[in-house]
């Protein structure tokens, strides 16, 4: 005879097992989708990375494996661990490209697999946080609705060129780190709610995904906000008695406050005259455009339309006022209704608040600006 603990247990095991299972499933599927386009060639920004002469290790002598790494050192990014990996690449693969979008499928399904970890630590938290306003729902179901969140997110039309497309490993890799850094931010901050956490392990953690994502590319910076979002959305910077949690605080104070005045300081440096000398457009028309920018990201995944989701958008025109073209001014209003209801509603639906701001703190001016400027926009 079996003890009803025995039966929890049990319980419990086969609702993650179903979550583990749905998850393997989605996964399988979109290695099925993506590959075809294993077979493409390279574009764009591929020459400049993937087939740059310095990535063409043939050797295991230390120093040409530094000059990969440091062959986009100098430019304003760093990016040495993506240079490695496409230097791995050619030591055992060659230039072969079929390798190259392989390995992108799978840090696209490690990424995959590493938000349904970050989802399921998310949802717990939420939960302890929420334990008065307690919606009925097991851990089991949380971990299954997470599995389909993360396989619904890795088939999502939105992020094929950041697979196929060879060069976006950049992008890829570093969120490689931002997820694993955001897992382990929530995993030792639910302790911490409950006071039983290590304040040591969250600055450790955070600090060291957030050295080896910048490693890959810059934009893994975000990570800090990212955790930052997710405080204010669902704890408050606040533990469980009320107060204020100070290694929340003293982490995003120093991993982002101090590092934001810094980095602006440094980019008002160079970002003016940089994109003077090759842009026909300024940074002001370039703001004025990303919030339309923004509403097609908006549209294209939440109603995914392979049409507009080409690798090319030359019919894209520069906003050079408000009402020119007649769109700007509606997709700024329509953006700041967005942030002002995530606000609004933070206290009453937090996941539905920290889900609108993940959105805006991933495409924060000089992320969003730059993706904007990497559209070839037409002259009009």
């Amino acid at each position: 005879m079996t003890s009803p603990m025995q039966n929890i247990d049990t319980s419990r095991d086969g609702g993650s097992r179903i979550a583990w299972l749905v998850l393997a499933g989605l996964a399988t599927l979109t290695a099925l989708v993506y590959w075809p386009s294993l077979y493409g060639g390279f574009i764009f920004d591929d020459s400049i990375y993937v087939q740059s002469p310095e990535v063409r290790v043939t050797t295991l002598r230390l120093g040409d494996w530094v000059n990969a790494a440091l062959s986009q050192a100098g430019s304003n990014q760093f990016r040495a661990l993506s240079m490695l990996s496409f230097a791995a690449n050619y030591y055992f693969t060659g230039m072969d490209p079929f390798w190259l979008k392989l390995t992108n499928v799978h840090i696209h399904l490690l990424n995959g697999l590493l938000l349904f970890l970050v989802l399921r630590e998310l949802f717990r938290l939420h939960s302890l946080v929420r334990e008065k306003h307690d919606s009925g729902m097991t851990e089991q179901q949380f971990d299954l609705i997470a599995a389909v969140i993360a396989g619904a997110w890795l088939l999502l039309p939105i992020n094929l060129t950041g697979v196929a497309y060879v060069s976006q490993r950049l992008e890829s890799l570093a969120n490689v780190f931002v997820f694993l850094g955001l897992f382990l931010y929530l995993h030792v901050r639910r302790k911490l709610y409950t006071g039983s956490g290590s304040a040591t392990m969250l600055w450790i953690g955070l600090v060291i995904c957030l050295g080896l994502g910048i490693s890959a590319k810059e934009s893994a910076a975000l990570l800090p906000l990212y955790t930052a979002c997710a405080e204010f959305a669902i704890t408050g910077f606040r533990n469980r008695d009320g107060h204020l949690s100070r290694p929340a605080l003293w982490t995003h104070a120093l991993l982002l406050i101090l590092p934001l005045i810094a980095g602006l300081i440094w980019i008002s440096t160079w970002v003016f005259h940089s994109i003077a000398g090759f842009r026909s457009f300024s940074i002001g028309e370039r703001l004025l455009t990303e919030p339309r920018v923004l509403a097609d990201y908006i549209g294209w995944t939440l109603l995914p339309n392979l049409n507009s989701l080409s690798f090319y958008h030359d019919d894209l025109a520069i906003s050079h006022s408000l009402l020119d073209p007649p769109t700007t001014l509606p997709a700024i209003l329509m953006l700041l209704a967005l942030l002002g209801v995530a606000i609004w509603q933070h206290k009453a639906r937090p996941l539905f608040c920290l889900g609108i701001l993940w959105f805006f703190a991933g495409h924060q001016v000089r992320n969003g600006a730059k993706r904007a400027g990497n559209i070839a926009f037409s002259r009009r």
